[in-house]
């Protein structure tokens, strides 16, 4: 049987775009054959094998890692088709814990690294897992918006006094008690889920991007991890008072989520299309245009707060006022972009 090395692995997974071991088992199959193996990729992965080929992972994240000790360090690219997998939280651990992995194990090669355990499976597992999620998102997000129409339809466009009571209405007067505390628990479990991520979120980012750089600790410190367990306590308080003071103004949660996430998420996709669409833009210009969108959406998103503040423009923020979300993201892209693309060459 022929060697397979991992330069034959890597040369036909730059023609098929396969994943790294069905390349190699391939190749195994194939003797060591590239025109049979990709042939058997063919077979076993249908079209995606040879349409894979065209696509380009030209984005991507590079992570490094370095013991605690300084002696031993790894740097790892990865790259993905689109910026938004590039930041995208569950890409970015990946990509770290690949390279911690490839600092402590020191594989030999790419096929190797894929066989290694991370997190209780192979890195080539968790991989497909990673994209299987991707998956996951748009099927869940499409079955969101079929039982909104399907309940759009049983209510027969009945309109509610609090739009958020009508799901809540159904599952009180029109599902089996047994169902009825299922849905329940299942709602009050994926809220507890939502708190510990974003607490646990918040309190890795004040401990990794201000408490280690201030007191120079490391992270393998006790103290650290008391000071990290403090941090969640502290970021749990404030989501409690917040939660709490948080008043009903007739406005869906989802609305009002989306409105939020809106608010700057119109400066980051105007800040992607400055760099990919205007050659001439620069560090200044994006931040200018960014700031630029960002204040831009305040007026449009806390229009109805400033009416009380300026009453003098109090025309101009009633017709702001009248703006529905969805169209937040467009104003503040093209805020972002428009100003630096008005600099003088």
């Amino acid at each position: 049987m022929a060697e397979i090395t991992a330069g034959m692995v890597r040369e036909l997974r730059d023609k098929t775009d396969a994943p790294m071991m069905e390349c190699k088992k391939a190749l195994g199959e194939a003797h060591g054959d590239l025109a049979k193996a990709e042939e058997i990729l063919r077979i076993k992965l249908g079209n995606k094998a040879s349409k894979a080929s065209s696509r380009v992972t030209a984005e991507g994240v590079v992570a490094v890692h370095v013991s605690s000790d300084r002696k031993l360090g790894a740097i790892v690219e990865i790259n993905c088709e689109t910026d938004f997998v590039a930041k995208n939280e569950d890409f970015l651990n990946f990509a770290k814990k690949t390279a911690e992995t490839i600092a402590t194990k020191n594989p030999v090669d790419v096929a190797a690294l894929s066989a290694l355990a991370l997190d209780g499976s192979s890195i080539e597992d968790t991989r497909k897992a990673l994209i299987g999620s991707g998956i996951a998102v748009f099927f869940q997000f499409t079955l969101f918006l079929l039982i909104g129409i399907g309940l759009y339809a049983f209510y027969q466009a009945r309109t509610f006094a609090v739009p958020d009571s009508i799901f809540p209405t159904f599952v009180v007067d029109s599902m089996p008690a047994g169902l009825r505390g299922l849905i329940v628990a299942a709602v009050l479990a994926a809220t507890m889920s939502a708190h510990s991520g974003a607490m646990n979120s918040l309190a890795a980012s004040t401990t990794h991007d201000i408490y280690l750089p201030i007191s120079g600790r490391r992270a393998d410190d006790p103290r650290t991890l008391r000071m990290a367990k403090l941090f969640t306590l502290f970021w749990g308080t404030i989501l409690l008072i917040a939660a709490l003071l948080y008043k009903q103004q007739g406005t869906p949660v989802v609305v009002v989520a989306l409105s939020i996430a809106s608010f700057t998420y119109g400066a980051l996709l105007g800040g992607f299309f400055l760099g990919m669409l205007w050659r001439r833009a620069n560090q200044r210009d994006a931040i200018t245009g960014m700031a630029v969108g960002i204040v831009a959406m305040s007026f449009v998103v806390f229009a109805k707060p400033m009416m009380t503040i300026f009453p003098s423009i109090s025309g101009i923020l009633t017709t702001l006022s009248h703006i529905s979300f969805p169209w937040y993201v467009l104003i503040g892209t093209s805020f972002t972009v428009a100003i630096p693309s008005a600099r003088p060459s």
